[in-house]
């Protein structure tokens, strides 16, 4: 950290590098053979981390807050319209499991736990 950053700038860059260190792991641990991107359109528009393999196409956005509004989809769900395919998922501190939109809400725990079935079947037990 920079004496100008806040606790919150770096908990959330902390906990984006934490996601990509467990997703990389896995995919390597499991023999995936997943390619990782960060994507983003020339407006700004972003996803965290997509990953691109014979499994198919796993995009995720990952957020600090134990809350979620809308404008927290924008990037998975612009994603989602040049890519139909992906399978969709936002994780964040909160603690509910819902879907919106083909886009699946998991808590960070437990998609942290349960990333080895997500990547390997694209699906939340």
């Amino acid at each position: 950290m920079g004496p100008l950053d806040t606790p919150e700038e770096a908990e959330g860059i902390c906990l984006e590098t934490l996601c990509f260190q467990e997703l990389r792991a896995i995919n390597d641990l499991l023999g995936l053979e997943y390619d990782m991107f960060y994507w983003r359109t020339s407006d700004g528009t972003e996803v965290d981390f997509v990953l691109y393999g014979s499994g198919g196409i796993l995009a995720f956005e990952v957020k600090w807050s134990n809350r979620y509004d809308q404008r927290g989809f924008t990037g998975l769900r612009a994603f989602r319209k040049d890519y139909s395919m992906a399978k969709c998922y936002f994780l964040y501190g909160g603690d509910q499991v819902r879907q919106e939109d083909g886009i699946h809400i998991l808590p960070l725990q437990n998609a942290l736990i349960n990333l080895p079935s997500i990547m390997d079947t694209g699906q939340f037990h």
